[in-house]
């Protein structure tokens, strides 16, 4: 009702027509009466009345006080598209409020429901499960990070390592070379040594006069003489008793020491 008092007196009023302004107190006064009985026309009352203001405020500038005909008509086409502007706009602020409203009877409605509440129970609690293992991922992720750094960290040392380990390791086998050439030549030393030991071991004897060289140390049981050594120097290669046995051309065999003279090489 209020709609079509207010769209007949904003039409009457642009086409100007003095009782539109009736019409649009009328529209008014209702919209307050259907405000104070029924709470839920807020939303359209307020939109209907600015509205309808506009419309008064445009009648009151083209109808004379006491006249019945408009100071200057407006053409229809210009009462049209102000009238689709504004119903436009007031369709759209009613829109919104009504989304609001709707959406705060619907936050009402959820909150007085015991399995909403429920569920936002639930959902509160999921969150803050979640809250917490993020919380623990990302410590998690903090010492994956730290020990991933450790590690790195190790490898350069265990990097130092190796090159150290590898230098050692060529040292070592220098070492080594060095070792067993200083090994060589201590064996060469040994065999030099050994036998300039053998050289000095060696014993000569000279014997004076003529000497037969028998093949065992005894000139009675039937000993043969393999040799004769006269005046000459003979190199000792065992004794037994008073005898020696010499070396010679004959080979070895021995001589009675009464006739030799044992030499001292060493002076």
């Amino acid at each position: 009702m209020t709609a079509a008092l207010g769209l007949a007196g904003g039409l009457l009023a642009l086409c100007g027509l003095r009782f539109s302004a009736w019409l649009l107190l009328a529209a008014m006064f209702v919209s307050l009466g259907g405000e104070l009985i029924w709470p839920e026309y807020y939303a359209f009352s307020w939109i209907a009345l600015l509205l309808y203001a506009l419309s008064a405020l445009l009648s009151s500038a083209l109808v004379r006080a006491g006249e019945e005909t408009p100071v200057k008509k407006l053409p229809l086409s210009v009462a049209v598209i102000a009238m689709m502007a504004a119903a436009g706009a007031g369709g759209a602020a009613v829109w919104y409020y009504d989304k609001g409203v709707m959406a705060e009877r619907f936050r009402d409605a959820r909150a007085n429901d015991p399995a909403y509440q429920q569920i936002a129970e639930e959902v509160k609690a999921k969150d803050a499960r979640i809250a917490e293992t993020d919380g623990k991922v990302r410590e998690q992720m903090g010492l994956v990070a730290e020990r991933e750094q450790k590690i790195g960290e190790l490898t350069a040392v265990s990097a130092a390592k190796d090159e150290e380990i590898r230098k050692l390791t060529a040292q070592s086998a220098a070492r080594d070379e060095r070792i067993a050439a200083l090994n060589a030549r201590l064996e060469r030393a040994k065999t030099e040594l050994a036998a300039a030991q053998a050289e000095s071991r060696r014993k000569f004897v000279y014997l004076r006069g003529s000497n037969n060289v028998r093949d065992v140390p005894n000139a009675d049981k039937g000993s043969k003489v393999i040799g004769r050594l006269s005046n000459e120097t003979a190199e000792v290669v065992g004794s037994q008793g008073g005898w020696y046995q010499v070396k010679g051309s004959f080979g070895a065999g021995w001589v009675f020491g009464k006739n030799a003279v044992m030499l001292d090489l060493g002076r």
